[in-house]
C-alpha cells in the first residue's frame, strides 16, 4: 500500500472509529512521507577517478557530471584527493594515480580510502601500467567493488590515426581494444571504456555506456539517484531516467497531500507552488536542461543567433518553467485547485481528505506533463548539442 492509501485509510479510521489515538498514526504517516524526500535529498554517491595527470580525468568527471564542475585546461599534478560535487548528490572525486613513488601501490587502497567509494574509475590516455592492473585487480576481487577501465582522448586517437596512418575510425578503436587487451589481461571487452569528452564526439563513443554500466552496479536509491543526476548522451539513457524521475514525483505528489492535512488558510497555496517550483528544477536539472553543458549551449547559440528557430523554441519552454507566475500559467486549473484544497482543509476530518486528495492530484498531473515535455526537448536538446541533423 502506497503512502497516500495509507494517509487516506488514517483519516478514515479517524472518521469512523473516533479514536484520539489515530492522531499519532496520521503524524507517523506524515512523518514517513518527510523521511523518504529527505533521504532521496540526501543520498550521495561517491565515485573515484584514479589516473595519472595529463590523463583526461577532470574532462571525464565534467562529462559524467553534465557541467563544468572540475577545472579543465592546465596541466596540474593531483598530489591530493579534490571531490567535485554535483548539486545534487553526485560526488566525483580526482585521485593521483597509483604506482609513483608518492603513492606506492602498497600503501595507496589505504591513503586513498578506495572501501569507502560506491565505484571506482581507472583512467589512462594511453595504456595501463603494472600498478594500474594490481589496483584493478585488488579492487575487483578484495574490495568487492565496481571498476571501469576508461581509455580517454579517443577523439585525438582517431585523428592521429587518419593523419599519421590513414587509418579510419574503425581500425583505430580495433587497434586500441587489442592493445588494452592485451596490456590489461581483460579478455571481457565490455569491461573496457574508449571515451571522448568533447562535445561534438561524446556522444560516438563510450561515456553513455560508461555511466549506463556505473548506475547498473549501484545499490537500490543509490542507482536511481546517480540514473537522475548524471549526464544523458543518448536517447535511450534520457528515456531511462524516467522511472526514477516518476518515483520522485510521487514523493513530492506525497507531500502535497500531507500538506492538505494543514488547517492554515494560505500557507497550503505557498507550500504547494514552492513545492512544483522545487520538482520543476529537480526534473529540469535531472534532464540536463538547467545548469549543464547542454543547458550552456543553448542558452550561447540563442545569444549568438546560431540554429534560431530550434534554439529559440526549446529557451521558450523552458521560460514557462522559470518562475512561479509561469507555472500557474502551465496549468490553468491549478489555481482553482488550490482555493479548492485551502477551502475544504477547514472542513473537518472530510476536508482534510479531499483537500489531501487535490493536492496529490494536482501534483501528480503537473510532473507527468513536465517529465513527458522535459524528455522530448532533452532528446531535442541532445541531438543539436552532439550536432546530429534535426
Amino acid at each position: 500500500m502506497g503512502i497516500f492509501e495509507t494517509l487516506q485509510g488514517v483519516i478514515n479510521d479517524k472518521m469512523f472509529n473516533g479514536s484520539s489515538a489515530k492522531e499519532s498514526s496520521i503524524e507517523d504517516v506524515l512523518n514517513n512521507i518527510k523521511a523518504q524526500v529527505d533521504l532521496w535529498e540526501n543520498t550521495e554517491v561517491k565515485i573515484a577517478v584514479t589516473g595519472q595527470s595529463g590523463s583526461g580525468k577532470s574532462s571525464l568527471i565534467n562529462a559524467i557530471a553534465g557541467s563544468k564542475i572540475a577545472p579543465v585546461g592546465f596541466v596540474e599534478t593531483t598530489m591530493e584527493p579534490k571531490e567535485y560535487k554535483t548539486e545534487n548528490g553526485i560526488i566525483l572525486v580526482d585521485l593521483p594515480g597509483c604506482g609513483t613513488a608518492n603513492f606506492p601501490f602498497e600503501s595507496y587502497v589505504n591513503d586513498m580510502k578506495l572501501s569507502e567509494f560506491d565505484a571506482i574509475i581507472l583512467v589512462t590516455a594511453n595504456r595501463f601500467y603494472e600498478a594500474d592492473i594490481k589496483l584493478f585487480n585488488y579492487v575487483t576481487n578484495e574490495l568487492k567493488k565496481p571498476i571501469f577501465l576508461v581509455r580517454t582522448k579517443m577523439d585525438d586517437a582517431v585523428r592521429d590515426g587518419a593523419e599519421d596512418n590513414d587509418l579510419s575510425r574503425d581500425e583505430v578503436i580495433e587497434m586500441v581494444l587489442n592493445d588494452m587487451i592485451h596490456n590489461t589481461d581483460v579478455s571481457d571487452i565490455s569491461k573496457i571504456y574508449l571515451v571522448s569528452s568533447k562535445p561534438k564526439q561524446i556522444a560516438h563513443f563510450d561515456t553513455a555506456r560508461l555511466i549506463k554500466d556505473i548506475s547498473e552496479n549501484l545499490p537500490n536509491i543509490k542507482k536511481g539517484k546517480f540514473i537522475s543526476e548524471s549526464a544523458a548522451y543518448s536517447e535511450d539513457a534520457i528515456k531511462a531516467k524516467r522511472e526514477t524521475i516518476t518515483e520522485v514525483a510521487k514523493r513530492y505528489a506525497y507531500l502535497s497531500a500531507a500538506n492538505g492535512l494543514n488547517p492554515v488558510l494560505g500557507v497550503n497555496v505557498a507550500f504547494d507552488v514552492g513545492l512544483l517550483v522545487k520538482l520543476t528544477q529537480t526534473v529540469l536539472k535531472s534532464y540536463g536542461l538547467v545548469d549543464s553543458s547542454i543547458a550552456d549551449y543553448i542558452k550561447k547559440s540563442e545569444e549568438s543567433g546560431k540554429l534560431h528557430g530550434t534554439i529559440q523554441g526549446i529557451s521558450k519552454w523552458l521560460a514557462q518553467y522559470a518562475t512561479e507566475a509561469g507555472i500557474k500559467q502551465i496549468l490553468p486549473k491549478l489555481a482553482v485547485a488550490q482555493a479548492s484544497k485551502s477551502f475544504s482543509s477547514w472542513v473537518p476530518l472530510v476536508g482534510q481528505a479531499i483537500a489531501a486528495g487535490i493536492g496529490y492530484k494536482m501534483t501528480s498531473y503537473y510532473a507527468e506533463k513536465l517529465i513527458n515535455e522535459s524528455e522530448e526537448k532533452a532528446i531535442l536538446a541532445l541531438k543539436l548539442y552532439i550536432g546530429e541533423q534535426y
